[in-house]
Formats: C-alpha cells, sequence, structure tokens
C-alpha cells in the first residue's frame, strides 16, 4: 500500500489522529458538519461533528470526548447524540525511513532541492543555504518527516470507524429526488423513454463485496446496471435473470455505481445492501463512508478540487544533486547535473506516456515505497503500469524541461506542468444546454472581468458566474455593441483559452473541439451597465431576442437536472395600511408593480373612469379614512388583479404625551432633513440614538442611520473605522456584568472627523468620552470591555488596567435592552426600521432565497430583543423605496435591481403585514416618492441617484402620519 508521511514521536498520538480525521473529512459527504469546542452553541442539523479537544460538551447532550489514542465524533441524528470511538494502535504506524542513503550535513552551502541526513531527521533545502545555515535551526530547511505511517493499517482503522458511523444512516439507498420517472434502461446501458409507469434510480454507490438488492418485483424489461467510474456499462452486468422476484446485482471488477429500474406506482421502492429484501424504511442523506473502496490518494495528500494538465511532471519540485538506481529506486551518488521528480501519482494497470530528449530513468513504486519496475530510456517510450504501481519518479541529465509524461498512448505536443483550481464555479449539469439564448440574466457578477486563466477577476465589466454548457466545434455569435471576451472551458471546467469576438456588429467565434463551457466578459457604455437584450446563440445571423431557458437533453450519465432560475411573475403588492394626512397627499402606485412588463393601474373610488399608467400616483383628498381597492390591468385593460387596503388619514394635532422614537437604518435613515420635519409634524415627539443626524447642529435627532449599512451589520461585530459606526450598538457580552463600548478605532475616527462618524461624540461626552488619540473609554468601569484596534483582541478593565479577554468568554449577542443602558438611552416607544435596501441592491436573484430567511429571522430577532426592552414598543417596518428605472442613466440596471427590491417588499408583507394586535406596522415610505418630482436629475433629464430622493419630505410626511395616526 502507499505511504502518507507523519513523524513518531512524543506527538505522535495526535499526528495519526490529526491525519485520520483530514482522510474523514475528505470522504465525507452531507452529513459533515465540522469541528466543534465545548463553548460552541447547540446545533441544530443531523450530522457528524469532530470535537477538537478533550473534554464535556454541555451544548452537545453532554457527551465526553477523550481525545487520548482514539477517533472521536459526535453524531445527531433526531435530537439524539451520540460517541462513536474507536482506538488508535499506535504501533501499526512506527516504521523508521532509512535516511542512511542521504549525506550527513556538513558546514557547506547547499543548492535548493538538496536533502541531507541531520541528527537522526531527514532535511531538504527550500532555498540556497549557507555554511552557517543549520537544519532544525536555519527556515532554509525542511524537516521531511522521518516517520511514516502505513496507510493499510490506517485505513483498516478508519474502516472500522466508518462502519459505525454506516450503521447511523438508513438501510435504503434509494434517494428519491434523484430518480428519473419515465425511462427504463437498455441493454447497452442507455435510457429510453417508456410509458410513465417505469422509472430509473439515480447513481447508487457498489463497492467491493457488495450485493445490493432492490423489493421491486421484476418483468424481463426491468433492469438493474452497474457501470465504472466513467460511466461506462459493464455489460457483463445487466441483470437479465432475478432472485426470488426482486433485483440483486453483484460487485464486478471496476464497478463504481449501479441503477435500478423501478414501479413508480410503488412509494416504497428501496435497494439495500446484502441478498435478504428487508422491510421498507425511508430513505435518509447519511451517507455510507466506504474507506476501503476511496482514492488512496485522498490518504496521500492529493489535493481536492485541482485538475492538471496533460504533463505530470512538475519542474517545481525537481530534486537537484540525485540521479536514481533503476534496480532499487534508490538515490545514487550526488551528482550536481542530475534531477529527480517528485512522486508522480500513477493508476495501476493503465498506459502512460514518457517522451523528451536525453537518457531518461524511469522507477515505478508499490507499497511501502516498493520498486516494481526500473527502466533506462533513450527515446519515447508507453508503457502499462504493473498491478501494484502507486507512483513512479524519473531521472534526467537535464532539467527536465523537455520531459513529458501523461495518460495514454500517444503523444502530443509538450506542455509545461500547470496545476488549475476550479474555484467559486459548480459545474453545470452536462446534459443541459440552453435552448436559445445562452445568456442568463440570473448569473453574472458586475465590475468584474475574465482573467487570463478564465477565471472572474475585479474589473470594469460584466461576467458570467458559473459556466455555461456550450457544444464542441460549434459556431457562435453574439448582439454585443461593445468589445466582448468568450472564454472556453473543457469537460473538467478547465480553462482552455479566450478569444475576442470579432470587429463586425456580429461578433462570432467557433468552439474549440474539447469545448465543453464557457463563460463571457460583456463590455458597454456606461460601465457596468448591463444590457438585458444582450444574447449569445448558436449561428451566424441574427435573432430576435429570447429570454435564457435549459433544454431538456436526457442522458444517463449525467442525472442530475439543472433547473434555470425563473423569473418573477408580474404581480402587484399592497399593504393593509396607508397613512396620510388630512391635507392633499398623494401616494405613488409604481411601488405597488413589479415593472418587469407595462401595466396599469386604478384606485377605487377616486379613478373610477381613469385609468392612471403604471409610474403614477392618486390623491387622497378626504378628511376621514376609507377602505379602497387597487386594480391591474393588463395592457388590453383587462382586470387581472385586485388588491385591498385602507387610507388612514392622521389627526397631526393629536397630543397624548411625551413620545420617543428610535429610527434605525442606513443612508437612507441619516438625513437631518427626514427625522427633523417628521419631529415639527408630531406634538412632543423627540428621537433617540447614539449618533447626531447632524453632527455640527445640537439640536440634531439622534439616530442609528448608517450609511453602506446592511441589515446584516447590525448583528455583525464590525471593527473596520471605514465603516460608518465603526461597530453595532446593539452586539453584547451575553454575561451582564460586561459592558461593551466599541473599537477604539471608531473613536479615533470620530474625534478626529467632522463627517458623518462625529455624529457619535456627543453620546460618548454624555457616558465620560473616549481619549481622542487611542480610542479608549476615559473613565472606565470595571468589566468594561472594548476592542483594541490596534491589537487585534477585546480587553477588559479589571479595575486598574486593561486585561485581554476572549471573544468567546464574551459570547456577543443581540441585545437592545443592554444597548438602552450601556449608552444611556430612554426607553423608546416606537421603533423605525429603514433597513434592507443595501441587502436586496447588492445580492443576484439566484441568492434571494437564502438572503429573504436571513431578513425574516432579522427582523423576528430585532422584535424579540425589543420586547424584552419594552412589551409595549411600537415596531415600524418601513417598505423601502425601490430602484428609480425610469429616465435613469442605469435604467436596466436597474430594473433588474428593482426584481430584487420587490422581492424584499414581498417578503416584509407576507411576514409583517397585518399584525397590528401585535404592536407592528407596515409602513410604505416608497409609495411616498415619485420619479418625475422627487428623484434628482442632470442637465438632461436623467435621473443620477437610483435610490435617494432629492427631497426627504414626502417621506417625513408618511412617517409623521403613521406617528400621529398610531401614538
Amino acid at each position: 500500500m502507499s505511504i502518507i508521511n507523519i513523524t513518531v514521536d512524543e506527538n505522535s498520538s495526535q499526528k495519526a489522529i490529526d491525519a485520520a480525521k483530514r482522510a474523514e473529512d475528505a470522504v465525507v459527504d452531507k452529513i459533515w458538519r465540522g469541528a466543534v469546542s465545548p463553548t460552541d452553541p447547540t446545533p441544530t442539523e443531523d450530522g457528524v461533528y469532530l470535537p477538537k479537544v478533550s473534554g464535556t460538551y454541555p451544548n452537545h447532550g453532554g457527551k465526553v470526548a477523550d481525545l487520548n489514542n482514539q477517533y472521536v465524533l459526535f453524531t445527531l441524528k433526531k435530537g439524539v447524540w451520540t460517541v462513536i470511538n474507536s482506538l488508535i494502535d499506535l504501533s501499526l504506524y512506527a516504521k523508521k525511513t532509512d535516511i542512511s542513503v542521504f549525506p550527513t550535513w556538513t558546514a557547506k552551502a547547499y543548492l535548493i532541492g538538496e536533502k541531507v541526513s541531520y541528527n537522526g531527521k531527514f532535511w531538504k533545502a527550500t532555498s540556497a543555504t549557507l555554511s552557517t545555515d543549520v537544519p532544525a535551526t536555519s527556515s532554509k530547511w525542511l524537516d521531511e518527516l522521518s516517520g511514516k505511517v502505513n496507510t493499510e493499517a490506517l485505513k483498516s482503522e478508519l474502516l472500522k470507524f466508518s462502519d459505525k458511523l454506516d450503521k447511523e444512516r438508513g438501510l435504503n439507498l434509494f434517494d428519491s429526488s434523484e430518480k428519473k420517472d419515465g425511462f427504463v434502461i437498455n441493454s447497452d446501458g442507455t435510457l429510453s423513454s417508456s410509458i410513465y409507469s417505469y422509472g430509473v434510480s439515480g447513481k447508487i454507490k457498489i463497492s467491493l463485496g457488495d450485493v445490493l438488492t432492490s423489493n421491486f418485483i421484476c418483468s424481463a424489461t426491468r433492469k438493474a446496471v452497474l457501470f465504472d467510474v466513467n460511466d461506462n456499462p459493464i455489460v457483463s452486468s445487466i441483470v437479465t435473470t432475478y432472485v426470488n422476484g426482486v433485483i440483486q446485482i453483484a460487485y464486478q471488477s471496476n464497478a463504481s455505481y449501479a441503477i435500478f429500474g423501478y414501479n413508480i406506482s410503488d412509494s416504497n421502492f428501496q435497494v439495500v445492501k446484502g441478498t435478504i429484501n428487508l422491510p421498507y424504511e425511508k430513505y435518509t442523506n447519511f451517507k455510507s463512508i466506504n474507506l476501503l473502496n476511496s482514492n488512496v490518494s485522498v490518504l496521500e495528500n492529493t489535493k481536492q478540487n485541482k485538475v492538471y494538465s496533460n504533463n505530470l511532471v512538475n519542474t517545481n519540485t525537481l530534486v537537484n544533486g540525485f540521479d536514481l538506481n533503476i534496480s532499487d529506486g534508490s538515490f545514487s551518488t550526488p551528482n550536481i547535473n542530475k534531477y529527480t521528480t517528485d512522486k508522480i501519482y500513477v493508476e495501476p494497470n493503465k498506459s502512460y506516456t514518457l517522451s523528451g530528449s536525453g537518457n531518461i530513468k524511469y522507477v515505478e513504486y508499490g507499497e511501502l515505497d516498493k520498486v516494481v519496475y526500473g527502466e533506462d530510456i533513450s527515446k519515447l517510450k508507453t508503457r502499462v503500469t504493473s498491478e501494484f504501481a502507486k507512483y513512479i519518479r524519473l531521472a534526467c541529465s537535464n532539467v527536465l524541461s523537455n520531459v513529458q509524461f501523461e495518460n495514454g498512448s500517444v503523444k502530443t505536443v509538450y506542455t509545461p506542468f500547470k496545476e488549475y483550481t476550479i474555484k467559486d464555479t459548480v459545474l453545470p449539469s452536462i446534459d443541459y444546454i440552453p435552448t436559445f439564448n445562452y445568456v442568463d440574466k440570473n448569473n453574472f457578477v458586475s465590475t468584474s472581468a475574465i482573467d487570463t486563466d478564465g477565471n472572474i477577476k475585479t474589473g470594469l465589466y460584466t461576467v458570467s458566474k458559473d459556466l455555461i454548457r456550450a457544444k464542441p466545434s460549434t459556431l457562435y455569435s453574439a448582439n454585443s455593441v461593445g468589445k466582448m471576451i468568450l472564454a472556453e472551458f473543457d469537460v473538467n471546467g478547465v480553462w482552455l483559452r479566450n478569444s475576442d469576438f470579432g470587429a463586425s456588429k456580429i461578433y462570432q467565434v467557433t468552439t474549440l473541439s474539447n469545448t465543453y463551457y464557457i463563460r463571457y466578459e460583456y463590455r458597454d457604455s456606461p460601465i457596468g451597465n448591463f444590457k438585458y437584450n444582450f444574447q449569445i446563440i448558436e449561428g451566424s445571423e441574427p435573432a430576435i431576442f429570447k429570454e435564457f431557458s435549459l433544454g431538456s437533453n436526457l442522458d444517463l450519465k449525467h442525472s442530475k437536472v439543472v433547473k434555470a432560475v425563473p423569473y418573477m411573475n408580474n404581480e402587484m403588492l399592497v399593504p393593509s395600511f396607508m397613512y396620510v394626512r388630512p391635507v392633499q397627499t398623494r401616494i405613488d402606485t409604481s411601488p405597488f408593480l413589479k415593472r418587469e412588463l407595462k401595466t396599469v393601474c386604478r384606485v377605487e373610488p377616486y379613478d373610477k373612469d381613469t385609468l392612471r399608467p403604471y409610474k403614477d400616483y392618486f390623491l387622497i383628498n378626504k378628511s376621514n379614512s376609507l377602505n379602497i381597492s387597487i386594480e391591474r390591468y393588463d395592457e388590453d385593460f383587462n382586470i387581472v388583479e385586485v388588491k385591498k387596503s385602507r387610507v388612514e388619514v392622521a389627526n397631526m394635532s393629536l397630543n397624548n404625551g411625551a413620545l420617543k422614537i428610535a429610527t434605525i437604518g442606513a443612508s437612507l435613515s441619516s438625513s437631518s432633513s427626514l427625522w427633523s420635519s417628521m419631529l415639527s409634524q408630531c406634538p412632543s415627539t423627540s428621537t433617540v440614538g447614539t449618533m447626531r443626524s447632524d453632527m455640527n447642529n445640537a439640536l440634531s435627532p439622534n439616530i442609528e442611520g448608517r450609511p453602506g449599512w446592511t441589515f446584516e451589520y447590525y448583528f455583525t461585530l464590525i471593527h473596520s473605522p471605514s465603516t460608518f459606526g465603526g461597530f453595532s450598538p446593539f452586539l453584547h457580552p451575553s454575561d451582564y456584568s460586561y459592558k461593551y463600548y466599541g473599537c477604539t478605532r471608531a473613536w479615533i475616527s470620530a474625534y478626529a472627523n467632522s463627517s458623518f462618524d462625529g455624529g457619535l461624540v456627543p453620546k460618548a461626552e454624555e457616558i465620560g468620552g473616549f481619549n481622542p488619540t487611542t480610542g479608549v473609554k476615559l473613565i472606565p468601569n470595571t468589566n468594561d470591555v472594548m476592542y483594541f484596534y490596534s491589537e487585534n483582541n477585546y480587553k477588559k478593565w479589571n479595575g486598574s488596567s486593561w486585561e485581554i479577554i476572549a471573544e468567546s468568554v464574551l459570547n456577543f449577542t443581540f441585545d437592545y435592552s443592554r444597548y438602552l443602558t450601556v449608552w444611556n438611552i430612554s426607553t423608546p416607544d416606537i421603533a423605525i426600521l429603514l433597513v434592507g435596501n443595501n441587502d436586496y441592491s447588492r445580492v443576484n436573484i439566484n441568492e434571494l432565497e437564502p438572503l429573504n430567511i436571513s431578513t425574516v429571522a432579522r427582523f423576528n430577532q430585532f422584535i424579540t430583543s425589543v420586547r424584552i426592552a419594552n412589551p409595549l414598543m411600537k415596531i415600524c417596518i418601513s417598505l423601502v423605496p425601490l430602484f428609480s428605472d425610469d429616465h435613469n442613466l442605469l435604467a436596466d440596471f436597474g430594473s433588474y435591481k428593482n426584481r430584487c427590491m420587490f422581492e424584499m417588499r414581498r417578503v416584509l408583507l407576507s411576514s409583517f403585514d397585518n399584525r397590528i394586535n401585535e404592536k407592528i406596522y407596515v409602513v410604505d415610505i416608497a409609495s411616498s416618492l415619485n420619479n418625475d418630482t422627487d428623484r434628482a436629475k442632470n442637465s438632461d433629464g436623467y435621473i443620477i441617484d437610483s435610490i435617494h430622493p432629492s427631497s426627504y419630505t414626502n417621506m417625513s410626511n408618511m412617517y409623521a402620519a403613521f406617528i400621529q395616526k398610531r401614538r
């Protein structure tokens, strides 16, 4: 068997454990949840957890981990915690390396790559050394690890370990989410469509010695087939006879997985290991860990998510100064003119071709580094590796600059070794090719460009994030109006080339014969704008624009279905209540509509006989509240949707006592004019917060408006001095004996600037102030906590000095009550949240679902924390303005962002509208703004700010009406 290097010393127990854990981590699928410590919170997901240290884990079922000479894992399944232990026999791993074949270090100069023995260890020079560079003391020498672990023994131990995990999963191997209904398996292993009564399973793993049995009562036309690792059917495995009327198939040489036929009317269909047709059990996603059949390279530190060029000779790892003995594979007498390769891992019984000038020595190694073949080669040589081969080494009298070792029996043109990383890219199903347009609107990254290796880099353009399935040797055309780059990739996602689409109006490129995926870079003016009628199509002729959609080519080799992200349908979203003042007030209807297509609406009873354009508004001239209906019409003026709402007309002179307002949000909520105008209309009303909306005005409202912030920032520990505020004031240690006063760098910035950060200073002075030079609290109390930016740690005041305290001890949480106490803030009566525009304006459409979930969770977390501080506090959730796309310099970009912003509107209304009995109110400030009158424009009439109004008066009017109606 192959080996991995590990030193057997006083730390050998932990190193063996670490190696085992790395091996486990490389092969565990789906159930792996990562490492945990005793102080981590209670997990919510079933799966396998790795304890970091020995001890009791109170939040993991109170289980105890003893990491002395054993593997330990915790598993959580359906609320039940289990400990899995497996002892390690370290005697299996002790095997000393014979270092006598390497010269003993002497005080002289060595070249990079030379190896020596010193003090019982084996050392390699990582750079040229001097006579004074002694191994073990100089960083120029690398300990190559003198001990080795027997992989066979390690795998045997891990297999026992994995058997315990395997018992945690269900016995049923049939995953219904991967099935294909309406198909049967042919005798050649392909699929054919059939009546909808039958189907085929997804890939079901089979390993050495396995027998798989299904509970389907078969007919002669239903089959089970084995396939190898390259998705080729093993013809001799196709089941034509059955055991006791059920499908049963046994492992054959080189088998990787099986596919079974089934009857779709049988909801209890299952596949199990063994020859017994067991009672049905529902499938679970706990995957078995089969180390015996896993690739040995996992235990040999082969990098994951890497693919390589056809030449496997990595000249960066050459060892200079040694030749090879082809008889025993050892390094021969040192020779400065000789070079040897590092290990080049190979597969047994496989053809490889070696080419290059000069006398090349080829040595093939098997288990425990034993030589199984050696040869001097002076010309092109193709050889089939032996059945015992694990890796090879090559030696040559030059630097191997023209030597190539590659898969197969055909010599190809020399290419240098290259290691490609497939990063941030999930290859789409190879079976699904776009039916017409290859440009998916949901799949792009703005302010980016295509790098020279096909990956995405920062730039000024638009790039497709995920690769797009394409065809080899096919002509593609694009209707770009500016320069465009097309990158091509092979079937493994390895970059092949970049091409400039031509200089003519119809841009064309013919893909290479091995191209399977493409990525585009699109350029247009203005910079960063992405035209939504841009398309890439097959062929050479221009075509009418069509939306992107996926094809439906079914292929047995790739059963995973990739669905296109659907576009949002036209819809109209209206809150249950709208708030106005008794004077003439307008409500803009454009935010009600997702402006995907032109549409119109009218409002009853105001527009009884007049259809209003979709971007228009209606007028309120009543002094009393009333119910209204909003109707949406299609272009043929047919009613397609009706929504009800109630217009609440506020009493602007109502004064029922002092009222305190908390305002929380991003740049929209940081305007002094917004809150000053609101307060001027609401009697006996003031605002509270840690900041002033206008640093230079002592009478300006107190707020929590931080430009650029997403809602997530309020729940995140922030220490960046460039971020407004520099920290979230709502995060505090869960232990009430500590009080958190933020980041020192934030206070340095606040005292130094008369800009928005300076708005923190007045509130800071109320609690004693901070040192303008160091940012440290001037009058600290015992257990006051700050983040010391320059030292990158938290410190607490112990009564006489600041001492370091771990973040894990502080355990920060969102705590509104602590916020009020620490910052000396009066408890507010109403909290106005004007957040979310930054969250949703920065997201791609295909990332909306997780954002929707996290947004609702954060609103609920805020509400829960506020309720603890003041159970009677009223919560105002604002529907933020959409991007303005009419007469906009970034019109199409605005339209795209409106899809995301409208989704936020939908999520907030569905989650928080009609909850007045809980003192939760939705206020549609978006409907207070009109694109024609409330947006700043340039001299050509184009809107220059897509989200901030030119005047905040209309927004303040609506907030004032809400406060006066609900105070």
